[in-house]
């Protein structure tokens, strides 16, 4: 060999060598067997945890659904497409319930739809039945269950409820709230307020709405003839949150100026209310006080505006069909007109206005239309509209 060139001896040794490491390199590159055995322990609970999100994103999508059809049930004006609705609400809850025994939101869900349909009893065996698959650690059951109570009329076994609500989640501002509406009603204000003041607490812990507690306790104020504190919580209402949730603070809080005589205010908050969540309530209080005040064309136009918006409400309905009897001024009533919009409002799947449509109906034939005969046949179909009542 050349000098200076490598000798074969030489250059097998570092073939040998180069060899030698590369699979040392190839070696350490491969996973250990402990590794290996790590690695597939691991991979079941990965698998596990990927099937459990795909369930909870199953159940959130068919419980959004169920919802879903719900309220398009309650705008539904057909009654046997609201029928429909309602039973395919009903039929996507049992579906989560079947599959998921222990969600809480499918009992609560189920049995608000069938309090839509006037299934109380039903309902009640549902949330009794949550009750048993939760082990009686979800308020929202308990909460639902009490509300069904106190409409049944049974005060005492809502408060234990209500109780029960609160015991499980102390946070759960509208169990508080639902049972100080509770005792309003009962003539218990003091007990009212006291767990208002409760739901406020509450609320600051969670950094939840709690519009709907102002307005609450403005209502009380009124009740004691205290329109300034009445204003105050109302102005509180308002600010504390979004300005969707408080429409209903609005709403309250312009009627509340309209009853004092303070009609510029009023209408100003009217028309602010007008644009929140739960509007229809604006909309009917506005159109009612337009009319109160002289101005009945625009009542009028107000009321019939939001029948074409809500045209499930009943109570709209009745009170635009109710605006064509009156007559200030230059502006005429018309029978003919009325008749047609008490026929459709009476259409309306809303029991309790439907006996309401069919007294005003009953009235304007009476005194407007002179047609007795009518008017007492008016009245009877309202009387079987709500015989219980």
């Amino acid at each position: 060999p050349k000098v200076g060139s490598p000798s074969v001896a030489s250059v097998a040794v570092a073939v040998g060598a180069g060899r030698g490491e590369s699979q040392r390199l190839r070696a350490s590159s491969l996973p250990s067997s402990s590794g290996q055995q790590q690695g597939s322990e691991q991979l079941p609970k990965r698998l596990s945890n990927a099937n459990e999100r795909v369930e909870e994103a199953d159940t959130d999508l068919r419980i959004y659904r169920a919802r879903k059809k719900a309220r398009d049930g309650d705008r539904e004006a057909n009654r046997g497409r609201k029928r429909a609705l309602y039973k395919q609400s009903e039929g996507l809850f049992r579906q989560v319930i079947r599959s998921r025994p222990r969600c809480g939101r499918a009992y609560v869900g189920l049995a608000k739809t069938l309090e839509r349909q006037q299934q109380i009893e039903l309902a009640v065996q549902v949330l009794e039945d949550g009750c048993a698959a939760t082990k009686g650690e979800n308020a929202h059951i308990w909460q639902v269950w009490a509300c069904l109570e106190a409409k049944r009329g049974d005060a005492k076994r809502a408060r234990q409820y209500f109780d029960a609500a609160i015991a499980a989640d102390k946070t759960l501002i509208s169990a508080y709230h639902s049972w100080a509406m509770l005792e309003q009603r009962q003539g218990n204000l003091a007990k009212a307020r006291q767990l208002l003041v409760k739901a406020l607490a509450a609320a600051e812990h969670v950094k939840k709405p709690k519009s709907h507690v102002y307005v609450a306790l403005a209502r009380l104020c009124e009740r004691s003839d205290d329109p300034q504190a009445a204003r105050a919580w109302y102005k509180l209402g308002v600010a504390s949150g979004n300005f969707r949730d408080c429409g209903p603070a609005l709403q309250s809080w312009a009627s509340l100026e309209a009853r004092t005589g303070n009609e510029k205010l009023s209408r100003e908050l009217f028309q602010k209310a007008l644009k929140g969540a739960k509007s229809r309530y604006a909309w009917l209080s506005l159109g009612t006080w337009e009319m109160r005040w002289g101005n009945l064309a625009k009542g009028r136009e107000i009321l019939g505006e939001a029948s074409e918006l809500f045209p499930a409400d009943g109570a709209i309905a009745q009170a635009y069909a109710d605006a064509w009897t009156k007559s200030a001024g230059k502006v005429e009533a018309d029978m003919e007109v009325a008749r047609d919009l008490f026929e459709k409002a009476v259409a309306i799947d809303d029991k309790r206005n439907n006996q309401r449509a069919y007294y005003a109906w009953a009235l304007s034939e009476w005194l407007l239309g002179k047609d007795f005969d009518r008017s007492r046949e008016l009245f009877q179909q309202g009387i079987w509209a709500g015989p219980a009542t």
